[in-house]
């Protein structure tokens, strides 16, 4: 079976290669996959952190092949959207548990779905922790990425009043347009307090989110892609304001966040993000892309 699997020898350090059929457990199904996305992180990651000719990548979408053996998930010949608790899902037929699947509705495709999956898990979860938002004032860190982005539309559906933070203004338009009340491109513009941080950057803009908490506020880590340490002063930490940093990992069975995603997408109440497509066999290219800032965001590649 083809996949695409780590290659150190390859100039993405990724090439298609061969790989064992899935073997599913009674739970699971397997999944004839059309498409799969990732970010420049995964270029980093997969290498990094896996052996040559092992498989990485979280989200697919495509069609089942053979259904779970206990019943459970939707028949084969299906189209459904994943997203696995552990890396695999770059392959042409993966193994998933049933649990983790959704079905894709009318007029949404392996390729926006996909794309949708794994960032839409992450800011629909992260938003929930928060609980109430109506008329609370929440701060998006890094809303132009994929998980901001998708935070700041479901934040405000929720009834906050969301400040986005970006590094470049010619996000700002896109960024009105789904909600965002304010947005600013320097922490410094937020005026302070603010109840709640969703935090995507890490680093010093975690440090300086967290100062702008007003008292019971919380800041949620969910990622770093600043890939910097934050360092807080001591008085930061002890202070009369009691605020709590608060660490973010994704919660699986995945399958009914992947519905609410899906059904908003498809009732036009929640608008995906531009994402480059084109063919596995392309990967080169997007390693490339990725890295020069030409493709901006996430890449779908889809099985061709």
């Amino acid at each position: 079976m083809e996949a695409l699997v780590v290659d150190p020898a390859a100039r993405a350090g990724l090439s298609i290669g061969s790989r064992p059929e899935p073997v599913p457990g009674r739970s699971q199904l397997v999944l004839e996959v059309a498409a799969f996305s990732l970010v420049d992180r995964d270029l980093r990651y997969a290498p990094g952190m896996l052996g040559p000719g092992e498989v990485w990548g979280f989200d697919a979408a495509g069609v089942v092949a053979v259904a779970a053996a206990d019943g459970s998930g939707p028949p084969a010949g299906t189209h459904v959207v994943t997203v696995l608790p552990a890396p695999g899902a770059w392959a042409r037929r993966i193994a998933v548990d049933s649990a983790d699947v959704a079905i894709l509705p009318d007029g949404v495709d392996a390729g926006t779905a996909t794309a949708l999956a794994l960032p839409g898990i992450s800011a629909l979860q992260a938003v929930g922790v928060f609980g109430t938002l109506l008329g609370r004032r929440l701060l998006v860190t890094g809303a132009s990425g994929a998980v901001g982005w998708y935070a700041v539309q479901l934040a405000t559906r929720a009834g906050a009043h969301v400040v986005a933070a970006v590094r470049n203004h010619a996000d700002s338009d896109a960024l009105a347009e789904i909600g965002a009340a304010e947005i600013v491109t320097d922490l410094g513009q937020v005026s302070p307090p603010v109840d709640g941080v969703l935090d995507v950057v890490g680093g010093p803009a975690l440090v300086r989110a967290f100062d702008l908490l007003t008292d019971g506020g919380t800041a949620l880590a969910v990622g770093a892609v600043a890939g910097e340490p934050a360092t807080f002063a001591p008085e930061t930490i002890v202070s009369p304001r009691r605020r709590r940093i608060e660490g973010f990992w994704g919660r699986w069975p995945v399958g009914g966040d992947l519905d609410v995603l899906l059904d908003l997408l498809a009732a036009g109440r929640l608008r995906p993000q531009t994402s480059w497509h084109g063919g596995w066999q392309e990967i080169d290219e997007v390693a490339n892309g990725l890295s020069t800032g030409v493709i901006r965001r996430r890449a779908v590649l889809e099985l061709r």
